[in-house]
């Protein structure tokens, strides 16, 4: 469908999202900036071609629009520290709009729409659909599973509070820009692993134990129905 390396038309948002700043040298590379003070545009382009550009996904966006449909360039100042973009003469915007790189479920709607086009304008519903399938499956499978490791670990006190907590959570994923989720869960995947290890090697010589006693057993060569040596 050609997605992956297609801009698509994206509301940008300047006080979170998937926002960020970067430079562009003579080559079109992007390189990470930190984000200005300001950032002066002209006719929907920065001003300063040299200077800092706002960024989707680690990468330029060419050109930003007031409105959805792309007919009006956007002149003015972006605040990244307001998270606001100002025209000249004083409106302003929490969001712009231009063509620039997806990821993630929305690149994935893209595909879709696209690949299944001559059928329709559906394709992205799919995608829409199994989404909400598996958050709603996965919210019960890992509630309940939550629910007993509280439950095995501090008691029957502590099942309420992680309640509250997951259901909160719930909230805290729908808001926040999808790289801060994923770097939170390789963060906490990195905490509980830790535990794990040292149960692993304390356990080790219990594990080679009954290993060799398994194998010294041979039970594989015993008839179905036999009494145990």
């Amino acid at each position: 469908t050609g997605v992956w390396n297609a801009r698509i038309p994206t509301e940008v948002t300047l006080g979170g999202g998937d926002l960020g700043y970067v430079t562009v040298d003579a080559m079109g590379n992007n390189e990470g900036a930190d984000a200005p003070a300001e950032i002066r545009f002209e006719n929907g382009v920065p001003a300063d071609p040299g200077g800092v550009h706002i960024a989707w996904h680690d990468a330029y966006v060419d050109m930003l629009y007031v409105d959805e449909a792309h007919t009006t360039p956007f002149t003015g100042t972006v605040l990244p520290d307001e998270g606001l973009a100002r025209t000249d003469d004083g409106q302003t915007y929490e969001s712009l709009h231009g063509e620039a790189f997806e990821s993630g479920a929305p690149l994935t709607m893209e595909g879709f729409r696209r690949g299944l086009s001559a059928l329709g304008d559906w394709g992205h519903m799919i995608v829409v659909f199994s989404v909400l399938l598996f958050a709603i499956s996965t919210a019960i499978a890992w509630s309940y599973y939550g629910d007993r490791c509280a439950y095995y670990l501090l008691g029957a006190n502590a099942v309420l509070p992680y309640k509250l907590v997951f259901v909160i959570m719930h909230f805290v994923g729908a808001v926040l820009p999808l790289t801060v989720i994923w770097n939170l869960g390789d963060i906490f995947l990195a905490i509980v692993i830790v535990p794990n290890l040292i149960a692993l090697f304390m356990l080790a010589p219990k594990v080679a134990e009954e290993a060799n006693g398994y194998f010294a057993r041979k039970p594989w060569l015993r008839q179905p129905g036999s009494s145990r040596e």
